[in-house]
Parts: structure tokens; sequence; C-alpha cells
């Protein structure tokens, strides 16, 4: 399987998502960075529209990574833990 030397993940967020209560302000935050990361990984053709050209050199940058959540709180499972070729990998260790 490929080995991207850049992937973005969600990871990290979606344990305090789950873990820990509902206030205005974490889920406020949490929604500006999973736009954040969406818009990055898909870069290529972000939501915004926006012509992301880091080089300035007229070509559009392309996708930074990977965003995805993963299937549910209990589960834990991302898009290569349910059998897909890409995407990724959560290892519980």
């Amino acid at each position: 399987m490929p080995v991207h030397s850049r992937r973005l993940t969600w990871v990290p967020p979606n344990f305090p998502n789950r873990e820990i209560p509902p206030k205005a302000s974490v889920w406020k935050t949490c929604a500006a960075s999973d736009d954040y990361l969406r818009e990055s990984a898909l870069a290529n053709d972000p939501p915004s529209k926006t012509f992301y050209d880091p080089e300035r050199d007229g070509i559009r940058c392309r996708s930074l990574g990977v965003h995805e959540h993963w299937n549910n709180g209990t589960d834990k499972k991302y898009s290569r833990n349910l059998g897909k070729a890409d995407g990724i990998e959560l290892f519980q260790v």
C-alpha cells in the first residue's frame, strides 16, 4: 500500500469530540478546524473555490492529504479499517 509523505488526519480531534461534554466554544473551534482540514485535503478543488498557489507559478496546489471522520465513537474505524484501499487507518495500541 502506498505511504504518503503528507497526510492530514482528523484523528486527534475525534477523541475530544467524543470524550468531552459539548461546550459552545469547543464545538465552534472544532468546526473551524474541520473546515480548515477539509479545505487543505481538497486544495486542488476546495469547497471555498479559492485558488491555492503557494509557489505563485500559476499552478493549483494539489491535495495535501486525507480528511475523514471515523464511523462512530464506539468502533472508531476509518476507511482503511473498514476495508478500503485508501484513506486513514487507526491502529489501536
